[in-house]
């Protein structure tokens, strides 16, 4: 009898399994995907929070104005705040260790709200616009009002002398004047010394008259 040997048949690849091996692939593809993605993200948010570091510290602590200060104004501690900025090299500012050397000086301009402080904004003294004059009163009261305070724009009415009689006795308009300075008297507390910001032309009888005590102020619109 001849014996017959079984031939083998190769091996056949599952259906199922065949489908399972382009899943597993996409699947990684996809993973892989994302994985990238992330890296970028966090990259990227690496360089942004690195960039807004960079910049903060690149700021300034510089002086700015809490309140407007009139040109020939004394600037006060209470006039000035601390701002902290990226300014460019063009741009001139005040540094915050200057605070102490700032009060205490005169604007030499007027001096904006919420504006820098530039160096030359200050003055150690007042600076005289050209065609102006700085004069002094004494006033009395009922020669001023009550709220009379620097800064105001009046209008310089002359009282004439208790000893004038005929026309010259009516009271004569000098013309408008700033206010730079209020100091109440010692002496008297509703007595005021006053300084003025006059034009040059009128400054002598101004000067003359408030001197005297013959001016008296009234204050109007800028």
């Amino acid at each position: 009898m001849t014996a017959t040997i079984p031939r083998h048949q190769p091996a056949q690849s599952s259906p199922n399994r065949a489908g399972e091996l382009p899943r597993a692939a996409q699947v990684g593809r996809r993973n892989r995907t994302r994985i990238a993605l992330g890296l970028v993200v966090i990259v990227l948010c690496v360089l942004a929070t690195a960039s807004l570091f960079s910049s903060a510290n690149n700021r300034a602590q510089v002086l700015a104005l809490r309140h407007a200060v009139p040109a020939g104004h004394t600037i006060a501690s209470g006039d000035l705040a601390i701002a902290r900025v990226s300014v460019g090299t063009d741009v001139r500012t005040t540094p915050a260790s200057a605070l102490g050397r700032v009060v205490g000086r005169v604007a030499a301009v007027t001096l904006v709200a919420g504006s820098l402080l530039s160096p030359d904004d200050v003055s150690t003294a007042a600076r005289v616009p050209t065609g102006m004059a700085i004069v002094g009163a004494s006033l009395k009261a009922g020669q001023y009002p009550v709220s009379l305070a620097p800064g105001d724009q009046v209008r310089l009415i002359e009282i004439a002398a208790p000893s004038a009689v005929g026309d010259s006795a009516a009271p004569l308009d000098r013309g408008r004047a700033s206010v730079l300075d209020v100091v109440r008297s010692r002496d008297s507390p509703d007595a005021l010394a006053v300084s003025l910001l006059v034009p040059t032309a009128g400054a002598t009888n101004i000067a003359g008259d408030g001197a005297a005590g013959r001016l008296s102020l009234v204050v109007v619109a800028g």
